[in-house]
């Protein structure tokens, strides 16, 4: 079998009998007769490790540069593009809704609440961790199989015209935007950025007559259902909403009231502060659009308990921790303060890792935060990064450049019996702080 210059999906689609789901891009992954992609990256390529895949028993692999062998090897003009084209193909010939969600926080927990809740009724699928960019949105689509009716699909961006690149690929039939606030700025040149090309999902879905549903308790979203003809609208009752919801407890878990025709029903979820209610009442909204009965949506909610550090409630000794250290922007961070401090608990700890991304609003946005801080009276504040404020005077706080120089002080000043929130980005690996 020798050399394919192999150029289109359809092509590609035939040559692999449609067993898009072995495919690959990492050889350290790779079983027997998986089919290998040959990406590219800033700093490695995969063509390189082309002849490795196949002594290792790949069926194909897709290269795009010569790699002196012919046997078993696809020549294509630009791997990746030939990867997002054959997605699309396969997602085209699936017969699954796609739910596509984007927002500046909170997509993944959101994810998460769907696909526990939908799959009380539907064959479900939802991206695997957080693969939400323009390679794990093809992967988790090659998971896609005929059995499946939903699909979950988390967008990422971080640059304009990322999510419109996404969409061409997915073909989302729904679409929900989870937040907009000032996530990955430096890369989008200003939040008037951000707003642009998360919109580029509802762009794309309402053009294919799709369905779009805006939380309408988020001021931007709220003025932004207004530039739409059709879409579903939820929020609190005060917004006069398709779907209207209360919020009745936020801590230590969120309790909340759905309004129905004749009927209110009262839902609770294993998550807290205010940021996680509006991704529940997002995940029960697109739940009831679809059909789900209020058993099935208590169930999925019951099921649900967030894990991979989002908003994570584990023990730590004998003190309690909310481990929330995957993701942090200035929203996030500042809700999760917020939400922190209605906790009933005498002695509470603050552990914040930086804010990457920020560009020229980067220390301005940590100084408000740090304010917030002060106002909130927290017994100990430790703070992780030349980016805050180190001329606070304030006893309480104390200000490290890293976060290994932060876990020696806190193991020799060993907190007890303290309810402890660590809050930041997976670039602070903050989660260090709680392994010996």
């Amino acid at each position: 079998m020798g050399i394919f210059f192999c150029m289109d999906s359809i092509a590609l689609y035939e040559l692999f009998d449609g067993r898009v789901d072995r495919i690959v891009t990492d050889t350290r992954k790779l079983k027997e007769g998986d089919i290998y992609f040959s990406l590219k990256g800033a700093n490695f390529n995969g063509n390189e490790f082309a002849p490795q895949a196949l002594e290792k028993g790949a069926s194909f692999v897709v290269v795009d540069e010569n790699i002196g062998l012919e046997s078993r090897v696809i020549r294509v003009d630009d791997v990746l593009k030939s990867m997002q084209g054959l997605a699309q193909l396969h997602r085209k010939k699936m017969n699954a809704k796609v739910i596509g969600i984007t927002g500046s926080n909170g997509k993944t927990t959101t994810k998460e609440l769907l696909y526990f809740i939908l799959k009380e009724k539907f064959q479900t699928l939802a991206t695997q961790g957080n693969l939400n960019n323009h390679i794990g949105v093809p992967l988790t689509i090659f998971k896609l199989e005929p059995r499946h009716e939903v699909l979950v699909l988390e967008m990422g961006a971080n640059k304009p015209g990322d999510i419109k690149e996404l969409t061409e690929i997915g073909v989302p039939d729904m679409a929900l935007i989870t937040s907009l606030g000032k996530a990955h700025i430096e890369g989008f040149g200003s939040f008037e950025g951000v707003i642009k090309t998360k919109k580029e999902l509802f762009d794309d879905v309402a053009n294919r007559g799709g369905t779009l549903f805006f939380n309408l308790n988020d001021p931007q979203l709220n003025q932004m259902y207004s530039l739409f003809k059709d879409g579903l609208s939820f929020g609190d009752k005060k917004t006069n909403s398709d779907y209207t919801y209360e919020l009745l407890q936020q801590i230590p878990e969120i309790k909340l009231r759905a309004f129905y025709d004749l009927d209110a029903v009262d839902y609770f979820a294993h998550l807290f502060g205010v940021h996680n209610y509006q991704n529940v009442i997002a995940s029960i909204t697109i739940a009831r659009h679809l059909g789900l009965d209020i058993e099935q949506i208590s169930k999925g909610l019951d099921d649900y308990y967030p894990q991979n550090m989002r908003s994570q409630i584990t023990t730590w000794g004998n003190n309690k921790v909310i481990l929330d250290a995957y993701n942090a922007n200035p929203a996030s961070m500042s809700a999760a303060i917020e939400s922190f401090r209605e906790f009933e608990h005498n002695e509470k700890w603050v552990v914040l890792g930086k804010m990457a991304e920020l560009g020229d609003s980067s220390q301005e946005e940590h100084q408000n935060l740090t304010e917030l801080l002060v106002s909130a009276g927290f017994e100990k504040v430790i703070l992780i990064g030349s980016e805050y404020n180190n001329k606070l005077a304030q006893d309480k706080f104390i200000l490290f450049e890293n976060v290994d120089l932060a876990k020696s002080w806190i193991y020799k000043n060993m907190p007890k019996e303290k309810l402890i929130l660590i809050k930041g980005s997976r670039s602070s690996q903050l989660e260090k702080i709680l392994t010996e």
